[in-house]
């Protein structure tokens, strides 16, 4: 898996949010501008969280990163 590398003060994603069905739940998709890794969250809940995570963890931790599904754009 690539990882992202965290910026100190900043960092830059594209957004996609969708769902399958009026009643499904609502998923994911953040795209680093960077590195055009894709990272999938089968919810909102683990968007929030990664979010968090990434803004208010020390640099070097990031746990959430190894629970998310990651891609390259260039896959």
């Amino acid at each position: 898996m690539n990882e992202i590398t965290p910026a100190p003060t900043y960092q830059s994603y594209i957004l996609r949010l969708w769902r399958d069905s009026p009643v499904a739940n609502w998923r994911a998709m953040l795209e680093d501008v960077h590195s055009q890794q894709q990272l999938s969250f089968a919810s909102i809940e683990l968007l929030v969280t990664f979010l968090l995570e990434r803004t208010l963890a020390e640099p070097d931790e990031h746990p959430l990163e190894q629970r998310v599904q990651s891609t390259s754009a260039s896959e």
